[in-house]
């Protein structure tokens, strides 16, 4: 057991007001000074280097995928995916009705757990709420319980064994909609764990190079985006076993580079990759319908389908400029160079909607700050500069944004008011992941732990 110091951090009018409280780990502390913020895309641009140069032997335990048996066209023949999909979204989120959530949480302290003595990589809450799963560079994913949900889980599991699990850094993980866990890494296999006590896991096998995302739709379908420059569509039907190729039912071929993103939204796959091409699919036809070649200069590094236009889309790049696609045109919309300044260019890192407001869209940048556009004008509303680096998190729930930096930085913002409410020290390294119920502020990172704040 040891100790830590969490910041507090409330703005008022005459400038921030730090408190600093003790809060006991459950666990050793991470080293988080190995893998300091500064230097965090160093492994990954070694890793991408290697991958361009052999695709198939970016590591020595990469294990080979099997073949896919295909029909006379070059696509499976095996059902198609009904239109119409919808990428599983939990309906739990934060409103403004509780004052608490524009003032902060109950306890500043929050409820510390510290899982692993190293970086914390991605997060995904379940569908009721009742837990977040967290992967991490040691290989491992850790389940922990919400209280405010109500669960009698006292403690939670540790999703690796001898047997079962990742062989390298966990990368991607998402809940289906009956609470099963998928996770991805970069030894280019997904995971499928069963729901239960023990941990145990379907390997899916398919891709060829690391996994950089993986998305659900409902009960049936994972879709998973790879360095190997292809989108697996997997069945997830609980018991199912189909087919010599497993889970595989279709692959989704067009970029030239590593896949960095990808979004769903109706029917369609939007997906941005290193060359900065931004490529848009059918998945329901698992055909390419639009491809635009170099449209940012850089990696396109985001992606987002719009949850309120069905033709909408939106993309942002290494060149620090978001991009909006009208699929009715086939072209660029509009082309916000919000990310890039006198200063130098930032990475556009993260694209999301408010979800109460269909004209707002909000960007985390590499140069440290979050923008909140008004597409409906076509204009930069608001700036948040108070990160003092990187935004590495950022995360958006009815009219509140949340965003997370290297520094350790959570800070709270109020899009109703475009004012900063308060700032949370949730890690001592990068927080790298956040999410939120009705009652609960979850922050994941490098340091390896991970904070629940209670705001009931």
């Amino acid at each position: 057991m040891s100790r830590r110091q969490i910041r507090f951090e409330e703005y008022a009018s005459s400038g921030p007001v730090v408190e600093r409280v003790a809060c006991n780990m459950e666990t050793k502390p991470a080293r988080a000074p190995k893998f300091a913020a500064s230097a965090s895309h160093v492994a990954n641009d070694a890793y991408l280097a290697a991958f361009d140069a052999d695709p198939r032997k970016p590591s020595s335990k990469q294990p080979q995928p099997a073949s896919m048996s295909t029909s006379g066209d070059g696509n499976t023949a095996l059902p198609k995916i009904a239109g119409a999909v919808r990428a599983h979204v939990p309906a739990a989120e934060p409103t403004t009705r509780s004052s608490s959530w524009t003032r902060g949480p109950s306890d500043a302290a929050g409820s510390a757990q510290a899982v692993s003595s190293q970086p914390l990589t991605c997060m995904s809450l379940s569908p009721d709420g009742s837990e977040v799963v967290v992967g991490s560079c040691d290989h491992a994913l850790y389940t922990i319980p919400l209280r405010s949900s109500g669960s009698k889980k006292a403690r939670g599991l540790t999703l690796y064994t001898t047997t079962c699990g990742h062989k390298e850094w966990v990368t991607a993980v998402a809940h289906l909609a009956d609470g099963r866990v998928v996770s991805a890494g970069m030894d280019s296999k997904l995971c499928l764990w069963e729901n239960g006590a023990v941990a145990r896991c379907e390997d899916l096998m398919g891709h060829a190079g690391s996994i950089s995302l993986i998305q659900t739709i409902g009960n049936d379908w994972i879709v998973s985006a790879s360095y190997d420059k292809t989108y697996r569509l997997w069945d997830a039907t609980p018991g199912r076993r189909a087919g010599k190729n497993g889970r595989e039912r279709h692959a989704l071929r067009g970029h030239d580079a590593p896949i960095l993103d990808c979004s769903l939204w109706g029917s369609r796959l939007i997906g941005g990759d290193r060359s900065g091409s931004v490529l848009v699919f059918d998945v329901a036809a698992y055909t390419l319908e639009k491809k635009w070649n170099a449209a940012h200069d850089g990696h396109c590094t985001s992606v987002l389908g719009s949850a309120f236009a069905p033709d909408i889309a939106y993309s942002g790049g290494q060149d620090g400029v978001v991009q909006r696609w009208d699929l009715r045109t086939k072209a660029s919309t509009l082309a916000l160079p919000v990310h890039s300044g006198k200063t130098g260019k930032g990475a556009v890192s993260f694209l999301r909607e408010q979800p109460s407001n269909e004209h707002v869209l909000v960007t985390g940048g590499a140069d440290g700050k979050v923008h909140v556009l008004d597409t409906r004008r076509n204009t930069l509303r608001s700036t948040f500069d108070s990160h003092q680096t990187f935004i590495y998190s950022l995360h958006v729930a009815h009219d509140l944004c949340f965003s997370g930096s290297g520094d350790g930085m959570l800070l709270v913002h109020n899009l109703a008011t475009d004012a900063l409410c308060y700032g949370l020290g949730a890690n001592q390294a990068a927080v790298r992941a956040i999410a939120t119920t009705p009652a609960e502020l979850v922050a994941a990172g490098d340091d390896g732990g991970v904070l629940v704040y209670n705001f009931a």
